[in-house]
């Protein structure tokens, strides 16, 4: 703080007796360090003292004057304390008054400044400026140079005439702050730009609220405004999205998550592999707000893996780097710095803050200044327990104008909300002062006496000042604050980043550089940070290319390599080069550049490409070879596809003759079996009736005998059913349609009512389709497949399962059972017409319903087919063409 200086006060006679207000250095300070040396003198200047118009020295002419000269003394005091630049401006913009700061602010002596014109700091006149109004503008030093400067404005109401009391702050820090938040704000969408995965913030509901345009386009929007307000866990294939939601919480917990893979879902419902990794973005208490995600599509990776079986990912979160700012104590601390000077100035005993909160109530704060907590503490509580709306009681009332209020007598004031403590404790009078940022009241100071005083208006326009420099505190801590986060944003990007960012400023040194650099290159953060980038990770080779590179572009702000994807060679630590991808994007902030690279290591990539190289070759000797092979073999072909085509004539003729003689094969078999049925029906009766006429009359010989005849009898009658019904599947089958199977089961069980309730059978079935096909034959082939299990069915109680599945171009049908079973080495002869593997006494039956089964399913376009373990049940496949396979014939 400046040391406080004395101000030496001249009085003029001749201008119309009263004071004046031009202060000057050197004795002037001791004298008024010793107000009786600065009277004597003040004395010794005057020819003499007022007069009456009998020559009288007129004492109470006398008394007015010493009490203007003291007020003004006390005015110019008040200034003098006060912590930044205050001058004191004739009419005519001739500076009277400068205190210690403006000196030290612009770099004069005191002699120097006095008595210059006021452009002579400050380009810009005061005159028409409003009062109280800020304006920032660049003031003017000694020796030439110019700051950016807040000047405020006060007019100051003397009998003769107008003085003008400026405050002038410097304001250089502030706007370094926007500028720094500015570079920050746009380094930080840069890198959301530059990185070449999907990166989006989003709450911890999963509401997408920023992306850049690699999210849009990896999840199918044209725009990253088309995917803002979407829900990212839609995005998640449904099988992934319990894991992820229970991944979410892991991460609030730990802070973070890396390379976790789902299957995520684009706009049109297409899928792709990718890999997230994520970090929380938490408030000032620690409370997890939103989280910042970096989604890369990792289809062609797990491509290249699946094939070549070496590339691998290794992904890091980067560790994060809060940037230090200043604790909201700060701000404080400054409030209770103003309470303390301004009590101190005023001899008013009760000083407090009122901060505004988020809903626009003003608040009791804890910063006080009493001088006796005893005597008022009914008054500090009752004020630590009232909130203030817009335009109620005295801090109210400053909230809704922005502007300063005085009022003489509290007790007496109807809208003091406070009046009955204040009058048992005494207090009279109290003001209060806004404290802006921009127009925006963000805190209310009150003060009050335990005497009655009158407003003091140039004192409400100090405050008023006083508060905006509190405002400017206030907004600074907002600017650092803002500026801290936007950095942590861009904190989280680089650390996030699923590749080696690199940072390297104009002189070519290394200012960032994150986790995945240190595992790429082989260099900790702490050493690659302030070394040259050429002597770190470029060959030695390319360097002196990458500094002629590097100035071409600062001068030209052009180069070959900026803003694209390109493939260069980097060096590792230990020496080893490796190639890498990288994309670089510059940035410029003022004269000054930054440019930041995120490099991925191709190696792996290169190996494959390599190896695919060496595979094309070899395949291409290998084709150049087989082609000649080829050559030999087509003139071979040639010559055998022209006797082949004899033979095919020849074998065509052959399959017209064997499809001629398999149709009248059927003919055949159909009409004698028809033919023989009448013949053998009546053979059938007649043995029936001997039997039953005969049986007991003749001996025991003639009764086998006659049994025997009507058993091959009734046999033979069987057999020609049964070759009837064979020859009849692709004759006599109706056209192909619709069928639902679930009917055609119940019909076929239906029939075998008698047959199931009588072994016990229990059936069972899933759930059958509705297929093409002919119903009635569809029928008889479960009737067949049911009954045969039935007939097979071992010493357990007999159970049937029927189920159907759907492929790709068929339905699969199974019939299961847990009878005898078969050896699987008769697998193919059971579906032969006629043949047995049990004799007639063991197990009755014709041979022939498997082979029926069997030309139904061929007919149908499928295939049938039985697995079985003897001992171990049986299980019959039948596959039906999905589509109108099936031949109708």
């Amino acid at each position: 703080m400046a040391t406080r200086r004395p101000v030496k006060v001249e009085s003029s006679s001749r201008a119309r007796g009263h004071v004046s207000w031009r202060a000057t250095n050197g004795s002037s300070r001791d004298r008024l360090r010793h107000p009786k040396q600065a009277t004597v003198a003040e004395t010794q200047r005057r020819p003499s003292s007022p007069a009456n118009t009998k020559g009288i020295p007129d004492r109470a002419a006398t008394r007015r004057e010493s009490a203007s000269v003291k007020s003004r003394l006390d005015f110019l005091r008040l200034l003098e304390q006060l912590p930044e630049a205050a001058v004191v401006v004739s009419g005519q913009g001739e500076i009277l008054f400068a205190n210690a700061h403006t000196e030290n602010l612009f770099s004069y002596q005191p002699d120097e400044i006095i008595g210059r014109s006021v452009n002579a700091v400050a380009p810009v006149g005061f005159r028409a400026r409003p009062v109280g109004a800020g304006l920032d503008l660049y003031g003017l030093r000694k020796d030439g140079s110019e700051f950016p400067a807040d000047i405020r404005v006060s007019h100051v109401n003397t009998s003769d005439g107008g003085l003008i009391v400026a405050t002038i702050r410097d304001i250089t820090e502030q706007k370094r702050a926007e500028e720094s938040l500015r570079e920050s704000e746009a380094r930080y969408r840069s890198l959301v730009e530059a990185c070449p995965d999907a990166v989006t913030l989003t709450e911890i509901e999963g509401r997408i609220l920023l992306c850049n345009e690699r999210a849009a386009t990896l999840h199918g929007f044209r725009k990253p405004e088309e995917a803002i307000g979407q829900n990212a866990f839609d995005f998640i294939a449904p099988e992934d999205r319990q894991r992820a939601m229970e991944g979410m919480s892991e991460t609030l917990q730990t802070g973070g998550v890396r390379d976790v893979q789902y299957m995520l879902i684009r706009k049109d419902g297409t899928r792709f592999a990718a890999e997230l990794s994520a970090s929380v973005i938490a408030d000032e208490d620690g409370k997890p707000t939103a989280f910042t995600a970096f989604v890369r599509d990792i289809t062609e990776r797990k491509r290249m893996a699946d094939a070549l079986q070496k590339e691998s990912a290794s992904l890091r979160l980067l560790e994060a780097v809060a940037f230090a700012a200043n604790e909201a104590s700060s701000v404080d601390g400054a409030m209770q710095f103003a309470l303390d000077r301004v009590c101190a100035h005023m001899g008013w005993p009760v000083g407090h803050v009122y901060m505004r909160d988020p809903c626009g109530e003003l608040v009791p704060s804890s910063m006080w200044h009493i001088d006796d907590p005893d005597r008022f503490r009914a008054f500090r509580e009752v004020t630590q327990a009232t909130h203030f709306t817009c335009g109620m009681g005295l801090p109210g009332s400053v909230l809704a104008s922005g502007n300063p209020a005085w009022i003489m007598d509290v007790t007496s004031w109807p809208h003091f909300k406070r009046s009955k403590e204040a009058k048992e404790v005494g207090i009279k009078t109290g003001f209060a002062f806004p404290v802006l940022v921009e127009n925006e009241v963000v805190a209310v100071l009150e003060f009050y006496s335990d005497e009655e005083a009158e407003p003091d208006e140039p004192l409400l326009e100090v405050m008023a000042h006083i508060g905006t420099v509190l405002g400017r505190v206030v907004e600074r801590k907002r600017a650092e604050e803002a500026l801290a986060s936007s950095e942590a944003r861009t904190r989280l990007i680089i650390d996030g980043a699923c590749d080696a960012f690199v940072a390297m400023g104009a002189d070519g040194v290394i200012t960032d550089w994150n986790a995945e650099a240190e595992k790429t290159f082989g260099w900790p953060r702490q050493e690659a940070i302030g070394r040259p980038l050429a002597e770190t990770v470029i060959p030695r080779r390319d360097r002196k290319a990458h500094r002629r590179g590097l100035a071409r572009f600062l001068k030209t702000g052009k180069g070959p390599l900026m803003n694209k994807r390109i493939e260069v060679t980097a060096v590792h630590r230990d020496g080893h080069e490796l190639p890498v991808e990288l994309a670089i994007r510059s940035a410029r902030f003022g004269e000054s550049h930054s440019f930041d690279a995120f490099v991925r290591d191709v190696t792996e990539r290169k190996l494959a490409q390599e190896e695919l190289a060496r595979a094309h070759t070899e395949l291409e000797a290998r084709v150049k070879e087989r082609t000649a092979e080829l050559s030999e073999s087509n003139r071979l072909l040639r010559r055998e596809i022209s006797e082949r085509k004899k033979a095919d004539g020849a074998a065509a003729r052959h399959a017209a003759e064997l499809e001629r003689s398999n149709a009248e094969l059927e003919q055949f078999a159909h009409v004698a079996s028809h033919d023989l049925k009448e013949p053998l029906r009546m053979v059938a009766s007649y043995l029936e009736l001997l039997q039953r006429r005969y049986k007991g009359r003749l001996d025991a010989d003639a009764d086998d005998f006659i049994h025997f005849a009507v058993d091959g009898a009734l046999r033979m009658r069987s057999l020609m059913d049964g070759l009837l019904a064979l020859s009849q599947v692709g004759t006599h089958g109706r056209p192909f349609q619709p069928t639902d199977c679930e009917a055609v089961v119940d019909k076929a069980l239906n029939d075998l009512a008698v047959a199931t309730a009588e072994s016990g059978t229990i059936i069972t079935r899933d759930p059958l389709p509705t297929i093409f096909g002919d119903a009635g034959q569809l029928e008889q082939l479960f009737q067949n497949l049911v009954s045969n299990a039935i007939k097979f069915r071992g010493e357990e109680e007999p159970r049937v399962h029927i189920t159907a599945q759907r492929k790709r171009t068929e339905w699969l049908f199974s019939v299961r059972d847990n009878g005898i079973g078969i050896d699987s080495k008769y697998s193919e002869r059971i579906f032969v017409v006629f043949q047995r593997l049990h004799a007639r006494e063991e197990r009755p039956g014709t041979g022939i319903g498997l082979a029926i089964s069997k030309k139904i399913v061929e007919r149908h376009g499928g295939r049938i087919w039985i697995e079985s373990r003897l001992g171990e049940g049986a299980t019959f496949y039948f596959t039906i063409p999905r589509k109108e396979r099936a031949l109708t014939r």
